[in-house]
């Protein structure tokens, strides 16, 4: 656990310290240390103890599969957290745009080409008007 002051606290977006402090009594002052980083030339979000990427396999390996085995989830790839959220704001009705530029597809098309299938029927007759109009 990294020793992290509320100065350094300033690189975590408001909203996220507000719930924090909402919950950090009940769990320690450690609970910053999951959330933050402290700066570091790259401006990573998850960067290695040196401030450079991480590691792929050492971060599923040191990280992602005990977190698995923690919380007790079964064998999941690290790629799979990316299609759930996909998943669930399209369950959530939320806008394909938004969506689309949330996972960095080059079009709304990519994204609907992709999760279509997730996509209630009225939803699927409007992608395919959506899809006859560009193209």
């Amino acid at each position: 656990m990294l020793n992290i002051n509320s100065k350094d606290m300033r690189y975590v977006h408001r909203e996220t310290i507000t719930r924090i402090q909402q919950k950090e009594s009940s769990l320690g002052k450690n609970y910053w240390a999951v959330l933050a980083c402290l700066p570091n030339r790259l401006n990573l979000v998850f960067p290695n103890e040196e401030g450079l990427p991480l590691n792929n396999s050492n971060m599923r390996r040191r990280h992602f599969e005990p977190a698995l085995t923690e919380a007790g989830i079964g064998h999941i790839r690290f790629h799979d957290l990316r299609h759930t959220y996909a998943s669930l704001l399209i369950e959530q009705g939320e806008n394909i745009k938004y969506i689309q530029t949330q996972l960095g597809h080059s079009t709304p098309m990519v994204t609907l080409n992709i999760y279509t299938h997730l996509l209630k029927s009225t939803n699927q007759e409007a992608a395919i008007r959506l899809e006859k109009a560009i193209f």
